[in-house]
């Protein structure tokens, strides 16, 4: 409360008062156990977000508390792995260009050979149930010999 103006009315401030005297009793211990808690936070690495904690009373934790792990996590998760550590974000545009260059080139090569299968599957089935013979050509040039 120090530094904010107190509206309790007289015996709500004894009582507050009261209540008081008899925490100050476990103060030390209180003080003692977030000083311990601090520094093992410190230690592990979440010292920011202690920091940010005590600073900030409005502060949601667990999103602190995500933002801090994410923080300590990602450096060590993109140092794992090779794929991360040479990852070039300025590159990452013009290689999404040319990958979508290469899926349009590949999707128009498949539309031409199911076009082709397709216009294959056309003829093969007019065809179907067609003797040999009257597949030769043969018999196109017989009339014009006679």
């Amino acid at each position: 409360m120090a530094g904010r103006d107190c509206n309790l009315a007289p015996e709500a401030l004894c009582e507050a008062l009261r209540s008081l005297m008899v925490a100050r009793q476990g103060l030390p211990d209180w003080v003692h156990h977030w000083r311990d808690l601090s520094l093992r936070a410190d230690q592990g690495g979440l010292g920011p977000l202690g920091e940010r904690l005590a600073s900030s009373p409005n502060l949601d934790a667990g999103r602190a508390l995500d933002a801090a792990c994410a923080d300590r996590w990602l450096p060590l998760a993109i140092d794992a792995q090779r794929e991360l550590r040479g990852f070039r974000r300025w590159e990452h545009p013009d290689r999404i260009a040319r990958f979508q260059a290469l899926d349009a080139a590949h999707h128009e090569t498949l539309s031409v050979i199911t076009s082709n299968i397709q216009q294959k599957q056309l003829i093969f089935s007019h065809l179907d149930g067609m003797r040999t013979e009257d597949l030769r050509l043969e018999w196109f040039f017989e009339d014009a010999q006679d």
